[in-house]
């Protein structure tokens, strides 16, 4: 036991984590399934905080030291111990097989300060590792630890323990980091006194009370990587101040809730840039008046992607929902818990399939509630969903005037239409101020015209226009023409493929309740349209007319707001609804026909149904397939994978399977990727195409690859979004192109 206990010591300071967690099984971490519904159960002792933990597990602390943790997708509690005083400051890190890893810092009742590291079990208590704690902190009034670092980044030193003081205008100015060799005080200039990850490796947004600035700092080397000043920053009381950053036991999602009591705003700052992070413009939204009641400790919480935000007060029932557009942020409906609040987190699940869980520990500490967004929407105040599903209210147009001239509902429209655009107006409050005019000058000059900050008709027509145009997305050409450049690729011709991002009616008409939340899919999502463009080219050469895509990609955010259950396709970015211009009835009896001779021929594999004046397509992998290749599921399987794509592509351009499709696949139950051309439902194609893949693969680069092609039947092949690649395969005229 003891060499045991020096390995865990040597692991936690060399990785700088306070506290190994070890289950049973790694089944309790990483479920078959996730949570779904709402259940409260019982505690074993009085709770005072929750902490969200690493891969779908939180923290349940309570004042005399007790801990336990909770495994979301069952509800159950997995691990408890007991420590010496009351938990101040917890750390959690990402979780390595069995093990989850946090670091507890503990007050006693002298108000001495000692660093603890655990290890819990689904059997009870396993050991309890007392670490040093800085010295140099033992003063510290409001102590702060976090977790920077990852494993991997082994040149920079792995994972580390950051220690601060949180309290403004304390005399620690420095950050003290956990090294091998021990403490190593790192001087910040204008030291930030609340960190939060942000996704960006050893980075942390920072906030600066005592300056009003948000910064992108390098704790570990007390460096500040970007400087913004945003006001409703500053507090005197680190219990003023609540602070959520969404999935950041797993590192950060970029984006970082921020509520201040002391000045009454809700803040949301996102991280952008590549290669160098910078900090976004923030949106603001002033609170309701209890949030800036003297004394009031808010308590915050946020889905994954931080749109869907809880906000509300220890002591309170009352839990005011926030939604996110794209640009802005407005007040949804209000939440009524059956007891008052003590503590408010969120849990994302660790594989990204399903809703955000969100716990509720009650006022008394004894009872903790475990919540999915829908059960949450359906106890709002209002009884229906987050947004009343509605039908579409007609379009009507912007009033045009001054700003200060608009009445309040018709500043609002434009504030939603700005939003909605992606133009950051923060919040939708009817006041035509200096950002609301800020963003409609930058409109007009996206738009050529003269910036004058005032809704003019000649502005009211350009932003009906513009959110007409792709469903809301002219302001992302940049992303339209990457994203077309990627498709053209792949379909190996120029293809008008921006209209397949449009999304909907519902993203057009300002006064639609669901307005502004949907967005342009993820780019590990655009190979999965590359089907439907590839139908949609043969439907348009069949039918000798262009086919309008209605709506394709729809984000978590709009398909709750519209109160019904999810598309999986049209979340995946495969699901499309089309029509006909041109055609009264949107020509559904046309499509369907033309769809339908397509399946018959092999030639296409879909799902499909006519609803109202289009018709919904859903694409799949077909049932027959030629392999060319396997390879265990893995990063550098996957790009052994996808350059077999590229090359076969290219091997097989000119050939009878050209217009066909060829792509990396995952297979479920065994975790493997395949490389596959898909013939659909012909049998027969789907053996000419193994005899062709055998053909060529002398000429591959191994000239083994593909020799052994056979047919596969499609049972649970599926497209990863961590691994993806498809190309469909060129006719002798577009050979010349490889």
């Amino acid at each position: 036991m003891a060499r045991i206990f020096r390995s865990y010591v040597g692991l936690l300071v060399r990785l700088a984590v306070g506290l190994v967690v070890s289950v049973a099984s790694a089944g309790a971490f990483a479920p078959p399934s996730w949570f779904s519904g709402s259940v409260t159960i019982d505690l074993p002792f009085e709770a005072s905080s929750l902490v969200s933990g690493p891969d779908g597990t939180a923290l349940i602390l309570g004042a005399g030291g007790e801990l336990a943790l909770i495994d979301i997708a069952t509800a159950r509690i997995v691990g408890a111990s007991e420590l010496k005083g009351q938990p101040v400051a917890v750390a959690t890190g990402s979780r390595m097989r069995t093990e989850a890893r946090i670091a507890v810092v503990t007050r006693a009742a002298d108000g001495g300060l000692a660093l603890s590291a655990l290890s819990l079990g689904a059997r009870g208590p396993i050991g309890t590792i007392a670490l040093k704690i800085d010295e140099r902190l033992a003063q510290a009034i409001a102590p702060g630890a976090i977790v920077v670092g990852a494993d991997e980044d082994r040149a920079a030193g792995g994972r580390r323990l950051l220690l601060w003081d949180r309290a403004p205008g304390s005399p620690i100015q420095y950050f003290s980091l956990l090294k091998p060799g021990g403490y190593v005080a790192v001087p910040v200039k204008d030291i930030p006194r609340a960190l939060a990850p942000i996704g960006a490796g050893r980075l942390m947004l920072g906030i600066h009370p005592e300056s009003d600035l948000l910064s992108i700092v390098d704790p570990a080397q007390g460096d500040l990587i970007d400087l913004v000043s945003v006001d409703g920053l500053s507090y005197k009381a680190p219990e003023s101040l609540a602070l959520f950053a969404p999935m950041a036991p797993e590192g950060g999602s970029g984006s970082v809730v921020i509520a201040n009591a002391e000045s009454g705003i809700l803040t949301i700052v996102t991280v952008g840039g590549l290669s160098r992070p910078r900090l976004d413009l923030p949106l603001q939204l002033t609170l309701p008046e209890p949030f800036r009641a003297p004394g009031a400790r808010p308590a915050l919480a946020a889905d994954h992607d931080a749109q869907f935000i809880l906000a509300g007060i220890e002591g309170a029932r009352e839990l005011r929902v926030v939604q996110r557009l794209k640009g802005a942020l407005n007040f949804g409906d209000t939440l009524v818990l059956d007891a008052p609040l003590r503590a408010l987190t969120a849990v994302s699940p660790p594989s990204g399939a399903g809703e955000d869980a969100f716990l509720f520990l009650s006022g008394d500490g004894r009872s903790l509630t475990i919540s999915d967004i829908a059960s949450l929407l359906q106890r709002a105040r209002s009884g229906v969903t987050f947004q009343p599903q509605v039908a579409a209210a007609p379009n009507v147009p912007l009033e045009a005037g001054s700003l200060s001239a608009l009445a309040t509902i018709e500043v609002m429209r434009l504030q939603r239409a700005l939003g909605g655009l992606g133009y950051k107006i923060g919040a939708i409050d009817g006041r035509g101020g200096p950002l609301t005019e800020t963003a409609l000058r930058a409109f007009q000059l996206d738009q050529g015209l003269e910036p004058t900050g005032k809704l003019d008709p000649e502005t009211a027509t350009a932003l009906q226009a513009a959110l007409s145009a792709s469903g809301g997305q002219t302001a992302n050409a940049r992303v339209l023409d990457a994203f077309d450049r990627t498709t053209d690729a792949a379909l190996g011709e120029d293809f008008d493929s921006g209209r397949l991002l449009a999304m909907g009616p519902t993203q057009t008409n300002v006064d639609h309740p669901c307005f502004g939340l949907n967005d342009v899919p993820p780019e590990t999502l655009w190979p999965n349209a590359v089907k439907f463009a590839n139908l949609l080219r043969r439907i348009e050469g069949e039918l000798g007319q262009p086919v309008e895509v209605v709506a394709g990609y729809q984000n978590e955010a709009l398909t709750r707001c519209l109160g019904v259950g999810a598309h999986p396709l049209h979340g995946a970015f495969q699901a499309f609804d089309i029509r006909l211009a041109a055609e009264a009835d949107g020509g559904v009896k046309k499509l369907s026909d033309s769809l339908q001779g397509l399946a018959a021929r092999g030639l296409a594999t879909f799902d499909m149904r006519v609803e109202g004046g289009f018709v919904h397509v859903g694409t799949e992998i077909g049932r027959n397939l030629a392999l060319v290749a396997s390879y265990p599921a893995g990063a550098r399987s996957c790009e052994a994978a996808k350059a077999d794509v590229d090359e076969f592509a290219r091997l097989l351009a000119g050939g009878d399977l050209a217009g066909r499709e060829i792509f990396v696949a995952r297979l479920a139950d065994n975790d493997i990727y395949a490389v596959a051309v898909d013939t659909n439902s012909d049998q027969r194609a789907a053996e000419a195409a193994s005899r062709a893949i055998a053909a060529v693969a002398p000429q591959s680069s191994d000239r083994k690859t593909g020799a052994d092609s056979y047919v596969i039947r499609n049972r649970d092949l599926f497209f990863d979004p961590a691994c993806t690649r498809i190309a469909v395969i060129r006719d002798q005229a577009q050979r010349k192109k490889y």
